[in-house]
């Protein structure tokens, strides 16, 4: 409880003190304030809104409803960001404790509470710091539900549904990671498939209100977000600046990685954005030109991913920077091998296989298909951060042993 305590402390001193969010709303922060903004007036979103996931927009508006749409709104939703970011270090002991014997939870509370690029995070209106709640929660709840018999699984598999469908609306790369909570309940244990059941269901339908949401925005079937077809290609195609332009719109993407690392200026006049298919289209003849030389491309985009470029929006400011970008560093060129590697070996020697590790493990690694699929960027990266820490706090706390951690409770058969 000292380590939460430090970390919300940590954080406070941070978001009131020291860099308060709503003096860094610019770029992506400018557009979930200028969203969440228009929800707030009872304004009708337009069609530029369904670019991003719509979940901080709404997330955000919450504050600036009841508080107003000036600063004090915006110190009302710097505030519920703090509450979002103090809450993850005791969202992320309950998870392992679940999972990881007590020591390991200590530990990886410990390491969750002081980790420098989730702490800066809470001074910026991004996207990472409500969704990571969101999820660990979710994670909690789900992981919980599938070790249960009794009536409380299926309310916990309610619950789990409910705010894993959170995470995803904001931030859609959590699908898989939703999705992996359930599969390795249902194929042997009956009495946890109706508790998993209502975890799928829920969050289906929740996810299902957005998609109609936002296609009634957009006047036409779309999905979570529209910017999955344009991120497509930036990542596969290496491209720094993407400027896509029609008599009535003009819209500009510059990920922050290949900005510092290099790469092609891309201007498709006539072309919208959002326009998905014309995208994946252009990102699909990249990697057919790529051939043979492809699995390197999708090397170098996990490599990006991890260490090989600088946290955004850390990099922009020179104070702050030195810290994240050695904390990212170092973390991954050294720690996140050396974490999955431990994490193999321990699994590997383990008879039977230790749930909670491979289960850590599995949401770990979810961040690879998401740097393949779009590109590498440790903002993404960050949020997977969590479970590679669980995972070394369970390597510190284990004496050398390979046997003795404590299992996670099986249900009655």
């Amino acid at each position: 409880m000292a380590a939460i305590a430090i970390g919300a402390v940590a954080r406070a001193l941070w978001v009131f003190w020291l860099h308060q969010p709503l003096d860094y709303v610019y770029s992506d922060m400018e557009l979930y304030v200028r969203y969440a903004t228009s929800l707030a007036k009872g304004q009708n979103l337009d069609i530029y809104s369904t670019l991003q996931p719509q979940g901080t927009h709404f997330l955000l508006a919450l504050p600036l409803k009841i508080f107003g749409v000036g600063r004090h709104g915006l110190w009302a939703a710097a505030v519920l960001w703090w509450a979002l970011s103090a809450v993850t270090p005791f969202l992320a002991w309950r998870l392992a404790r679940l999972l990881l014997t007590p020591a390991a939870a200590a530990v990886a509370t410990v390491l969750i509470a002081i980790w420098p690029l989730h702490v800066t995070n809470a001074g910026y209106f991004l996207s990472e710091t409500p969704s990571l709640a969101f999820l660990l929660a979710a994670l909690w709840l789900g992981y919980r539900a599938g070790q249960e018999t009794a009536r409380s699984a299926v309310w916990h598999g309610l619950l789990a549904g409910a705010l894993g469908a959170t995470a995803v609306a904001i931030r859609p790369q959590f699908l898989l990671n939703l999705a992996l909570v359930a599969i390795p309940f249902l194929p042997r244990r009956r009495r946890n498939r109706p508790a998993m059941l209502v975890l799928a269901s829920t969050a289906i339908a929740l996810l299902a209100a957005v998609v109609a949401y936002d296609s009634a925005v957009a006047d036409r079937l779309t999905g979570l977000s529209r910017e999955g077809g344009v991120t497509f290609y930036v990542g596969q195609c290496h491209v720094k600046t993407v400027s896509a332009r029609t008599a009535t719109t003009f819209w500009t993407i510059s990920p922050p990685p290949y900005l510092q690392l290099g790469g092609k200026v891309s201007y498709f006049p006539g072309n919208e954005v959002w326009q998905e298919g014309f995208f994946y289209r252009k990102g699909l003849h990249c990697i057919e030109d790529e051939g043979l030389r492809y699995p390197f491309h999708a090397a170098q985009m996990v490599a990006d991913m991890t260490a090989t470029s600088k946290p955004w929006p850390q990099v922009n400011e020179r104070t702050l920077r030195t810290v994240t970008d050695w904390t990212n560093t170092i973390y991954g060129y050294g720690l996140l091998p050396l974490i999955v590697i431990l994490a193999l070996v321990r699994i590997a020697r383990r008879v039977p296989t230790r749930p909670g590790e491979l289960a850590l493990l599995s949401q770990l690694l979810c961040f690879v298909p998401v740097a393949i699929a779009y590109y590498g960027d440790p903002r993404f990266r960050a949020t997977y951060d969590v479970f590679g820490l669980m995972l070394l706090a369970a390597a510190l706390t284990s004496g050398g042993r390979t046997s003795g951690c404590r299992q996670l409770p099986q249900p009655a058969a």
